[in-house]
C-alpha cells in the first residue's frame, strides 16, 4: 500500500495520490490504445475520435449515477458530491453500461459499425481497467475479506481495511488487533488480473480476424466473470443501501445477455 508517490523530475519532487495518479494513466492508456486501435482497423478517424470522446465523457456520468442510485441516504446527506469532479464516489458498471448505450446510438448516428469500434476499444478498455484496479491496490482501498490463501495481503496500520477490521472487532483493543488488520484477499489484483486478460484476449482475436463483436463479446464475458467471482471476496461500501445479491442477479444477466449475442454473432 502506498496511497501517496513521490515523484522526482528534472530534480523537483511533488506528492500526487496513487489513486488519481492511476487514474488518469489508466484514462490516458484507454486513450492512446484505442486511437492506435481504431486506426489500425480501418474505421473513419474523425468519427472514430468523438465517437471515442463522447463515450469516454458518458463513463464517469454513469458510473457516478449508479453511485448515486445505491447509495441515496449519503447523497440526500451530502448533495454536493453528486457533482464532485474528484475521483471518489463511482460504480464502475454505471459507467461501462451507459458508455455502451452511448456508443450504440453514436454508431447508428454517424453510420458506424459499432461492433467494428467496440473490438477497437476493447484493448485499451481491459489495460485501463487493470491500471486503475493498481491504482486502488496502493490506496488501499477495494480491499477483500479476510483470508489465508497464501497471496493474502495484510495492509498496514491506519488503512482503510485495518479501520474497517478494528470496527468490526469488538475485541479490537488487544494490541496486535490495533496495529494491523488481518490478512485479506487481494480483490484489487484480481480484478486487475481478469481486465488484463480481457485485453489480451481482445488483442489476439483481432489480430486472427475474429468476427467484428466477437472480440469485445469475450473480452466484456472475461471482465463481467471476474466481477462475478470478485463481488462475493470484497468487502463492500457500508453507504451502500441495495441488497447484495443486486450485482450478482446484474452480472449474471449481463453474461446471459452477452453470450447469446456471442452465439448469435458465430451463427453469422
Amino acid at each position: 500500500m502506498k496511497p501517496v508517490m513521490i515523484i522526482d523530475m528534472f530534480g523537483l519532487e511533488t506528492s500526487v495520490g496513487s489513486y488519481g495518479l492511476f487514474m488518469t494513466l489508466a484514462a490516458m492508456l484507454v486513450i492512446v490504445v484505442s486511437i492506435y486501435c481504431i486506426y489500425k482497423a480501418g474505421l473513419p478517424m474523425k468519427s472514430g475520435l468523438l465517437c471515442l470522446a463522447l463515450i469516454a465523457i458518458s463513463l464517469p456520468i454513469g458510473a457516478r449515477a449508479l453511485n448515486v442510485a445505491i447509495n441515496s441516504g449519503f447523497y440526500t446527506d451530502n448533495p454536493h458530491r453528486v457533482f464532485a469532479l474528484d475521483t471518489l464516489g463511482f460504480s464502475l458498471m454505471g459507467g461501462l453500461l451507459l458508455s455502451a448505450f452511448v456508443g450504440i446510438v453514436l454508431t447508428r448516428i454517424m453510420g458506424m459499425d459499432f461492433w467494428r469500434l467496440g473490438d477497437s476499444i476493447a484493448p485499451g478498455l481491459g489495460i485501463g481497467l487493470g491500471v486503475m484496479r493498481l491504482g486502488c491496490y496502493f490506496n488501499g482501498c477495494c480491499y477483500g475479506l479476510e483470508s489465508s490463501v497464501p497471496w493474502a495481503v495484510r495492509f498496514p496500520y491506519n488503512s482503510p481495511a485495518h479501520k474497517h477490521f478494528l470496527s468490526l472487532n469488538s475485541q479490537g483493543t488487544a494490541l496486535f488487533k490495533m496495529l494491523s488488520s488481518p490478512s485479506v484477499h487481494p480483490t484489487q489484483l484480481y480484478e486487475m488480473a481478469g481486465s488484463f486478460l480481457a485485453a489480451a484476449i481482445a488483442f489476439y482475436l483481432i489480430k486472427k480476424r475474429a468476427k467484428p463483436g466477437v472480440p469485445i463479446l469475450v473480452a466484456a464475458i472475461v471482465f463481467t466473470t471476474t466481477r462475478l467471482a470478485n463481488h462475493f471476496l470484497r468487502i463492500h461500501p457500508l453507504t451502500n443501501e441495495i441488497s447484495i445479491w443486486f450485482y450478482p442477479v446484474a452480472y449474471i444477466l449481463i453474461l446471459i445477455l452477452l453470450s447469446v449475442t456471442l452465439y448469435r454473432k458465430n451463427l453469422q
